[in-house]
């Protein structure tokens, strides 16, 4: 080999040295980036998730608010139904004078029994909602 074949050998030597210092840092820059990245988006999460949790907790209680009161609802309606069979027979006590009296009774009767039928829905739609509420509860663990 001739001496300046060696040495142009040598000038390449430190080169491909120094690309792959560069190359092993730029790889090593990208990890630390990544691993910073991950970090925060750990703390992000659980931020959510906690944020989720609360507000889980909070829909949960308003549910059973909401159920609570369809359970006042139904005490309601029983007492619509009640007063409306009551005002019916005191309609036909009064005969001809109650007629007027028999349909108001009547048309207080239809409501009670449309408020019960809009009462179970909103039941039903609780029922559903408590559902959603409890599968959000067991993904967020």
């Amino acid at each position: 080999m001739n001496p300046d074949a060696y040495l142009e050998a040598l000038h390449q030597v430190p080169v491909r040295e120094e690309a792959t210092v560069q190359a092993a840092a730029r790889l090593l820059q990208t990890l630390v980036n990544n691993l910073v990245n991950l970090e925060y988006n750990q703390s992000s999460n659980s931020s959510l998730v906690s944020a989720l949790e609360e507000n889980i907790s909070k829909a949960a209680d308003l549910i059973d608010e909401i159920n609570g009161e369809s359970l006042a609802l139904d005490k309601i309606e029983s007492k619509q139904k009640i007063l409306s069979l009551n005002a019916s027979i005191e309609a036909a006590r009064a005969g001809e004078f109650g007629r007027g009296f028999a349909v108001v009774a009547s048309e207080f009767g239809k409501l009670a029994v449309n408020s019960g039928e809009i009462n179970k829905s909103i039941k039903t739609s609780l029922k559903s909602l408590t559902s959603v509420i409890n599968e959000l509860e067991e993904q967020s663990k």
